[in-house]
């Protein structure tokens, strides 16, 4: 028998017990108390509030839009649900209904920061800049110290770095009672101010002090996947098996040409993404994912027995369910950043896939690294770690060139700024795709972009962006 809400003391104590075992990652036993909880209070919104956000937890996202769904039925001014549900269309790439839940959410409550942030994040991604712009306004108005609020207006052109920001900015850089990341972006606006009167030396030393706080809030997990990169993955070619036999894959996959794109990052990967799905209308872009993730766990695992061809057929399925997404679609673009450790596998598995290297001068790289925060990449944030990156990046593309014969076009950012025409004729002859004049406007284009180049790329193409670095790659290669 359902129970009403008179027992509303019950629900509370069993949801707080299930709360703590979700908290000690005990998510059986929490599952079975959202369970019962569910049955007796099956007209109350708080227990599949409790299963969808267990669910989200789990990895299970379909399970928690479901129970999420019925609880935001059951009560519709519980802001939290539009948190997590807007959370999860945005991770179905439901973009519309995402956009439909925040608007809803933010209209019963116009003041809450969590909504706001995450329609400004949602138009970022498409490009709609002038309606980021307007959200992040309104936050500076509910909250006139978000730091990383105030960090982004000015990545997007905006006057924000005033006398009286700086200020504050002074007055609240040394306090250790300040959220830690208002500390990050605070010495990340300190040196945007370094940066405008060409003292890189302090500007430096005031992103320095940024990443280092980045990298100790991260540290365990910073330190060992830095200790993957720079001592396992960078001599994962020596697993590769020219004679490995995929005949079932390469029969299958050989009727399309994918591109794998890759590049280190701020190198232009993006944009040249970009381009090529402008000119190459058929094409879809494919997931800045970990694709790969079950091939390095294999090699790496304690186990004795490596099976790479079975971690070759779980990579296969992926990017197969990935061409299921378009109908349309008869082949797909992929830049994933570690791209460049697995050519000799991408190279079994689609025997006609194209391979472009972005290049840029490496110093700029490293300036535009520095003067972001790449939080997701681990070895983004010490000096050394990005040149020691740099470097396997560079000698990981040389043994799959001399030692397995794996080719790829370069595509260098100063000769596409340069010559815009003659080098996409180029590059797209090379990628067998019928090249236009029309190709200049690409930035018509609808675009989604998750990475930190998704303001950059929206952008007209000029040499301006280099030349904001110059000062500071000068300085940098110095060091």
């Amino acid at each position: 028998m359902t129970k009403n809400f008179y027992d509303e003391d019950d629900l509370i104590k069993k949801s707080d017990v299930g709360l703590n075992f979700q908290k000690l990652k005990k998510f059986d036993e929490a599952e079975k108390i959202y369970q019962t909880l569910i049955t007796d209070f099956s007209s109350h919104f708080f227990p599949f509030y409790l299963m969808g956000t267990l669910k989200i937890e789990q990895g299970d996202l379909q399970e928690a839009l479901t129970n999420l769904e019925k609880s935001l039925f059951y009560n519709k001014k519980y802001l939290q649900t539009y948190i997590n549900l807007s959370y999860l269309y945005f991770k179905n790439k439901d973009y519309l209904k995402t956009e439909e839940i925040l608007k809803n959410g933010i209209y019963l409550d116009h003041k809450n920061l969590q909504l706001k942030l995450n329609l400004s994040q949602l138009y970022l991604i498409q490009g709609k800049l002038k309606k980021v712009i307007d959200i992040d306004y309104q936050i500076l108005k509910i909250n006139p110290n978000n730091y990383f609020v105030i960090n982004r207006l000015h990545d997007l052109g905006q006057d924000v770095l005033t006398k009286e920001v700086k200020l504050n900015l002074k007055e609240v850089v040394n306090k250790t009672t300040l959220p830690i990341d208002n500390q990050i972006y605070v010495n990340f606006l300190l040196s945007k101010y370094e940066n405008k009167i060409s003292r890189y030396k302090q500007e430096y030393n005031y992103l320095s002090k940024a990443h280092d706080l980045i990298y100790q809030v991260n540290k365990v997990y910073f330190q060992e996947n830095n200790s993957l990169i720079f001592n396992k993955l960078k001599n994962i070619h020596n697993y590769f098996d020219e004679g490995l036999a995929l005949e079932s894959f390469s029969e299958k996959n050989k009727n399309i040409s994918p591109i794998f794109i890759f590049g280190l990052p701020r190198s232009g990967s993006t944009l040249i993404e970009k381009i090529i799905l402008k000119g190459a209308v058929n094409f879809i872009s494919g997931e800045e994912t970990r694709i790969f993730n079950s091939l390095v766990d294999n090699i790496y695992s304690e186990e004795p027995q490596i099976n790479i061809l079975q971690s070759l057929e779980k990579i296969d399925k992926s990017f197969a369910q990935l061409m299921q997404t378009n109908e349309m679609a008869i082949s797909f673009t992929d830049k994933s950043l570690n791209n460049f450790f697995f050519l000799g596998w991408i190279k079994k598995l689609f025997p006609n896939a194209k391979f472009i290297n972005c290049k840029r001068d490496p110093y700029i790289i490293i300036s535009s690294i520095l003067r972001n925060n790449l939080q997701n990449l681990t070895w983004a944030h010490k000096l050394n770690d990005i040149m020691t990156y740099i470097d396997i990046y560079q000698d990981t593309l040389k043994k799959w060139q001399e030692e397995f014969g794996i080719n790829y076009y370069e595509v260098n950012y100063a000769d596409l700024i340069d010559d815009f025409e003659s080098e996409t004729q180029k590059l797209f002859e090379y990628c067998k795709i019928d090249w236009s004049s029309d190709l200049i406007n690409f930035n018509n284009n609808e675009y989604i972009s998750y990475t930190a180049s998704n303001i950059k790329i929206r952008e007209r193409l000029s040499h301006s962006e280099d030349e904001k670095h110059e000062g500071f790659a000068n300085f940098l290669s110095t060091k």
